[in-house]
């Protein structure tokens, strides 16, 4: 079987006291460092929102407490103490066409800004881009990271004159990253030569680190190739095997869950052959078992289905896989029966599934 692997990663804030109902997320640890988060939105996309932070953050090592608010203002959030908490997160989705995000650390010193665009209102997409970015960052800021610009450098950003003295120069804020773990099954066909087709089952197993822009990893790629025939007159040549790629991955997003990807490195194709007489007059040949290093190339589409954390994955990609050293099958008396390609073009279809989430959470998802 063919495998593949790829290795495959805020503004307004709130009142001290919200109005509305809290729920407390439960987690196992129930850490003591408390995070507030503070949802202003029509009640029933907020409703949905509320439920996504909830499956979002119930790994994280600490007390989650969701609030819900008719709305609050920029000046809100920078007047707001942290308090007891160790952080505070503020979503401003009352705006038709983007939500606004806001995260302040323990020490009340820094704020985290992000903008998401939401064209076609608070939908599923949007939502989950929302639960992601709050997961990432409380994890960070969890594990000692810092975020954000200062509360004078957010106060300009904003707009708010809080005093008369020019802000320090800013700093920008680092988006949160991300992974994606793959697990698929495909199918693969490349040519080989003149009348002859490599094609077989794939598996596929990837990794990716995802950021706003740029996915970075790593792939490994298996498959197995299933039998084939080639004749020359009175002899049959039946290869069969399989293969093993390495690869390194980056994709780059095209569409809400569309990317491209883009995949280079180097496998090696074992590869038996058997020349068999098909005539009394014709000599056959023992079964000979070839190792055959290749260099891989692979780009092409991929599209997540479906919301929340696990989601099914699409893959089709168009390949190139460049034999290394030239192998050629020919009869005793010098008569070539295969002369496979240096270069094989092909193509490979992969269907399987893909968990998203900070470092942490696939962590504890491998575990369980």
């Amino acid at each position: 079987m063919l495998i593949r692997i790829a290795l495959v990663s805020a503004l307004h804030g709130g009142i001290a006291s919200a109005p509305g109902s809290t729920a407390v997320v439960p987690n196992e640890q129930q850490a003591a460092r408390a995070v507030t988060i503070t949802v202003a939105a029509e009640s029933e996309p907020g409703a949905r929102l509320e439920q996504r932070l909830r499956e979002f953050l119930e790994a994280l090592p600490a007390r989650i407490a969701i609030a819900t608010s008719p709305g609050f203002s920029a000046i809100d959030v920078l007047d707001d103490p942290v308090g007891d908490a160790f952080a505070k997160v503020w979503i401003d989705a009352t705006a038709r066409d983007h939500a606004r995000i806001y995260i302040v650390d323990d020490g009340a010193d820094r704020i985290l800004i992000r903008k998401v665009q939401t064209p076609s209102g608070l939908d599923e997409v949007a939502i989950e881009e929302v639960a992601y970015i709050v997961e990432s960052s409380v994890d960070a800021l969890l594990r000692g990271g810092t975020l954000g610009v200062t509360r004078a450098v957010a106060a300009a950003e904003l707009g708010v004159e809080r005093s008369a003295s020019p802000p320090p120069p800013v700093v920008p804020a680092r988006a949160p990253r991300r992974w994606a773990l793959a697990l698929g099954a495909g199918y693969f066909a490349r040519a080989w030569g003149i009348g002859a087709v490599q094609h077989g089952p794939a598996i596929d197993l990837a990794i990716v680190r995802r950021t706003d822009r740029v996915d970075a990893g790593a792939a490994l790629e298996g498959a197995v190739i299933v039998p084939i025939r080639v004749r020359e007159e009175d002899l049959e040549l039946r290869l069969v095997g399989g293969g093993l790629r390495a690869l390194a991955h980056v994709a780059g997003p095209v569409a809400r869950r569309w990317w491209w990807d883009g995949r280079l490195g180097l496998g090696v194709d074992i590869v038996r052959d058997e020349g068999r007489a098909l005539a009394p007059s014709a000599a056959g040949s023992s079964a000979v078992t070839r190792p055959i290093a290749v260099l891989a190339l692979r780009t092409g589409p991929t599209v997540a289905i479906g919301r929340g954390r696990n989601r099914l994955v699409v893959r089709l990609h168009a390949t190139a896989d460049v034999e290394l050293a030239g192998v050629r099958y020919v009869t005793t008396e010098g008569d070539t029966v295969l002369a496979p390609w240096r270069v094989r073009p092909g193509a490979a279809l992969t269907i399987g599934w893909q968990r998203e989430g900070s470092a942490h959470t696939l962590q504890r998802s491998l575990k369980k």
